[in-house]
């Protein structure tokens, strides 16, 4: 909603809006539907079109693919803003429909933007970028006009202040160069001072010819990711290997794309449990097959090896065909963890990447 109004107030209407689940029934979420039902009619009212949110699950992609495709045809490719995995299923259900969706402009958000997500977008034709946002400070870096990296983004240093500092993960002993931040002007939603953000990225000082470079904003920020982790049998998984297993490792390995894969931690008859969600679409693949490349890729990293023999010893991962759990944002995050809306990336890994 926030979206579709700023797009209001500028002139450039939303021309469609998906929405990946249905809203649960009941009072809560009452109110959300009330408000916008009374902000498609106000906008009525004075004369502009405010779209209503159509429900589209994630594995109806091919629905927004055609959307897309249909305005390439008409000579209006459009611009789509969308969490990350519901951007690249769109990408893959074009390419494997045969849609051409070239020259379309993606803006992923709410997770990491990874080397394999960007693939899938080039793949379709498209060109995608990423911000970076949390619940607690709104947009925190915006993407680079003049990028060195496909997710290079101006941390935005007029609203914000941020250091990093060295932090030891867990057992795992990795450490990562955590970021914390501190809000700087009094309408901030929240007043914060030095917040661990449980996130870790690269920082770069760098000039560059983008309007926010020309304005000053020179603190670039990439590759952020989350350092909160699976915790299961007294062991530790860090954040960042865990897109590198379902985003890179399964796909490459068994087929499908990044969001086509899920960790879920877990509750079963007390003891605990990692389910490794697999897309039913993907047809049929060997539970073994699975379990065994998630426990060989664990003991790739030497941190890692001591959960890889204990989860192997008690069979805590198990491999379960459903589609990938949505928070109620919609997002697909690569760890869910079961009766909690958590995963990488508190407030959001990014209303950007990740």
């Amino acid at each position: 909603m926030n979206n579709a109004l700023r797009q209001l107030r500028i002139g450039r209407p939303v021309a469609a809006w998906f929405s990946p689940y249905r809203a649960p029934r009941g009072l809560e979420p009452l109110k959300f539907a009330l408000f916008t039902a009374y902000a498609a009619g106000a906008a009525r009212l004075l004369g502009a079109r405010l779209a209503l949110p159509k429900h589209c699950p994630p594995d109806q992609a091919g629905r927004v693919a055609r959307w897309l495709a249909d305005r390439k045809r008409e000579g209006r490719t459009a611009w789509l803003d969308a969490q990350a995995a519901l951007c690249v299923r769109t990408c893959a259900a074009a390419t494997a429909e045969g849609l051409d969706v070239s020259g379309t402009f993606f803006r992923l958000a709410s997770e990491p933007f990874t080397h394999e997500k960007a693939a899938v977008v080039t793949r379709a034709g498209g060109t995608a970028v990423c911000h970076y946002a949390t619940s607690e400070m709104g947009r925190v870096a915006a993407a680079c006009g003049d990028p060195t990296s496909f997710d290079d983004m101006h941390f935005l240093a007029d609203k914000l202040a941020v250091i990093q500092r060295d932090r030891v993960v867990g057992a795992s002993g990795v450490t990562v160069g955590a970021l914390h931040y501190t809000t700087l002007l009094p309408s901030a939603p929240k007043l914060m001072i030095n917040v661990e953000s449980d996130d870790y990225g690269e920082l770069e000082e760098r000039p560059c010819l983008c309007p926010y470079g020309q304005v000053g904003l020179t603190l670039h920020m990439r590759r952020i990711r989350s350092y909160e982790k699976l915790t299961s049998e007294g062991n530790h998984f860090l954040g960042s290997d865990l897109v590198e297993l379902v985003e890179r490792v399964l796909p490459s390995r068994f087929g499908g794309v990044p969001g086509d894969y899920q960790l879920v931690e877990e509750q079963v008859g007390g003891l605990p449990k990692v389910s490794v969600v697999v897309r039913p679409a993907l047809g049929y693949i060997d539970d073994r097959d699975v379990v065994g490349a998630v426990l060989d890729h664990l003991r790739s990293e030497p941190s890692n090896r001591l959960m890889a023999d204990v989860w192997r010893d008690s069979g805590t991962v198990r491999v379960v065909r459903r589609e990938p759990y949505l928070t109620a944002a919609g997002k697909i995050l690569p760890l869910h963890l079961a009766g909690a809306e958590s995963g990488l990336g508190r407030g959001s890994v990014g209303d950007h990447p990740a």
